[in-house]
């Protein structure tokens, strides 16, 4: 529709209601959300307006999901919010979230790349996902989230689901660290999933069943709290069979646990049989050598399989 016409009277006159309204392409202007007094479900689909008005400390607004959206800084400190999401948006500055002590779900999904994500109090946060590791800046509780730079990260043990982004041409041999340095700040974790987002260049190549193991005795992920007691499932998604991934792959299950399922999930059309196959040969061979009982005696599932559309992996 053009224009963004204003949310339409008939709406608005439903205001004590309505609990749930997803708006596509209209105008939201501070007066239409503060009419609906018992809205508790608020969808913006390229609604341009007063859309940050929904994360006031007074807001009553329980699920909000942003999407088509430009935006600068995203303040989330309101005291009811339980699940935020965005997609598809434009964020040119921050996100914060603060004081927000029912939020249980962070979902900034492609391409929704802030520079910044800090998280403050949050006790109730139990997914985040996507984090850009190559783009965003991760900060927790005041501390930039750097590999290196923290030598005691602060924790959020209320966190069990967690996703990450990758451009493994740009941040190469890094990548292993970097994942290691955030997944101290989170021993209670269940599921990760660390997800692709860029071609194969060729400097890095596609993998062969003989690659060597790039990581071995670097001893990353090790002693980390939530490979020791909590973390049974990892995704590779978008996995395109570089030798990048291969290598955190096989540094990953070097210390993985036994009950863990580890599944390399890959775009239809990614790749070809050729590449399956020498996958597979190389993680048989990879199984023999490993010092991880738990895989070498199948303790841990190994899984490659099509990616299906959606988020997070449940």
């Amino acid at each position: 529709m053009e224009g963004h016409p204003e949310l339409p009277q008939g709406i608005r006159d439903c205001a004590t209601s309505l609990k749930g309204l997803h708006v596509f392409f209209f105008t939201m202007e501070a007066d239409h959300i503060d009419s609906l007094v018992n809205l508790r479900v608020l969808g913006l689909y390229g609604c341009p307006g007063m859309i940050l008005l929904a994360l006031r400390p007074e807001s009553e607004i329980r699920v909000l999901t942003i999407d088509f959206s430009r935006l600068v800084d995203v303040l989330v400190q309101t005291t009811r919010l339980r699940s935020l999401e965005m997609h598809n948006n434009v964020v040119q500055g921050t996100v914060v979230v603060h004081d927000a002590i029912q939020l249980r779900k962070l979902h900034l999904l492609p391409p929704t790349r802030p520079s910044k994500i800090f998280i403050g109090e949050a006790p109730s946060l139990r997914s985040i996902g996507y984090l850009d590791l190559f783009n965003t800046v991760f900060v927790i509780k005041g501390i930039v989230i750097q590999a290196g730079m923290v030598l005691h990260p602060p924790k959020m043990r209320s966190v069990r689901i967690l996703g990450l982004r990758v451009n493994y041409t740009e941040m190469g041999h890094r990548v292993p660290r970097e994942i290691e340095q955030i997944l101290k700040c989170f021993p209670c974790l269940e599921k990760l999933e660390i997800m692709r987002y860029d071609e194969v260049a060729p400097e890095e190549g596609l993998l062969k069943a003989d690659d060597e193991h790039i990581y071995q005795g670097n001893n990353f992920f090790r002693d980390l709290g939530c490979f020791s007691h909590h973390l049974r499932w990892i995704y590779l998604t978008a996995f395109r069979g570089g030798k990048y991934e291969l290598a955190l792959g096989k540094a990953i299950l070097d210390e993985a646990r036994a009950g863990t399922m580890f599944k390399m999930l890959h775009p239809q059309g990614s790749y070809t049989d050729y590449i399956s196959n020498q996958l597979w040969w190389a993680l048989e061979h990879f199984r023999m050598t490993t010092p991880n009982h738990a895989v070498r005696d199948r303790h841990v599932s190994v899984i490659l399989r099509l990616r299906k559309a959606g988020g997070l992996p449940s």
